[in-house]
């Protein structure tokens, strides 16, 4: 497939940001530069690396600061350049809270960043470290910022520091099970089940293009969901189709959702 035939398969929506994406391979391609694309999501990565396939001269590196990252960045270099000589792209920093009163939780320190005016693109991962403390993954031009600005997230005061990436110990997602019962595995019912909505909202949501499959948009209310993939609803947060567990004597199906914590 070449590069047209992919980027006319894709979305309105999507196509400038790919486009850009592409602009800048061929540049690297042209003047044997080293450049570097912000935090893209796995979809978007799946994408490019199917754009990349299109080029001889260019190879692409997904980085997402330790080894089980689902944020990367693409650093982009001409075939020949070592590993070694690549600039820094990523930086990590260390958040911990002050406040014993309150429990700063994942959408509290991304809600945090991201009200300073930074976009979602120049966050990574951000990984809980114990209470109220976390490593996030930020790209590098963001680090003086955010070490000097970010003084507060909700009610609780905050110290920033960047830490050596090569010295953290990236402790292991945390998810919380629970169960449910739906009719079918369309869309707009495991996210009315999921996110306990009523399935005319769900559906409005979807419409509304607030959904995602495996961070793609789907509008499509009776899209079929399957095991193992991750629905997200915009301002909701996110939940895995774990697994179907069995049926109820009427025949709906019992299935069991994961929430990262």
């Amino acid at each position: 497939m070449d590069i047209l035939n992919i980027v006319d398969g894709l979305e309105q929506s999507e196509r400038l940001f790919f486009s850009r994406v592409i602009d800048k391979i061929k540049r690297v391609e042209r003047i044997h530069s080293i450049s570097s694309t912000s935090f893209l999501d796995p979809y978007q990565q799946k994408v490019i690396d199917s754009i990349l396939n299109q080029f001889q001269g260019v190879q692409g590196i997904f980085k997402g600061g330790y080894p089980y990252a689902e944020r990367k960045l693409l650093i982009l270099k001409p075939f020949y350049y070592q590993i070694d000589e690549l600039p820094e792209f990523i930086s990590c920093l260390r958040i911990i809270g002050n406040s014993k009163s309150c429990e700063l939780k994942h959408k509290d320190f991304l809600g945090g960043i991201l009200g300073m005016g930074i976009t979602r693109e120049k966050v990574g991962d951000i990984v809980l470290d114990g209470k109220n403390r976390c490593f996030c993954f930020v790209c590098s031009d963001m680090v003086d910022y955010l070490n000097f600005n970010l003084q507060k997230i909700g009610n609780s005061k905050v110290s920033v520091e960047k830490v050596d990436i090569s010295s953290i110990d990236i402790p292991e997602k945390e998810y919380k099970k629970f169960d449910a019962i739906v009719s079918s595995l369309r869309l707009d019912a495991v996210i009315s089940a999921a996110y306990r909505l009523s399935r005319k909202m769900s559906a409005e949501y979807i419409t509304n293009r607030s959904a995602k499959i495996n961070w793609q948009i789907v509008d499509d209310v009776s899209k079929q969901v399957q095991e193992g993939d991750i629905i997200s609803l915009k301002k909701y947060g996110r939940v895995i189709l774990n697994q179907v567990t069995g049926y109820t004597k009427k025949k709906r199906l019992k299935v069991e959702f994961k929430k990262m914590l």
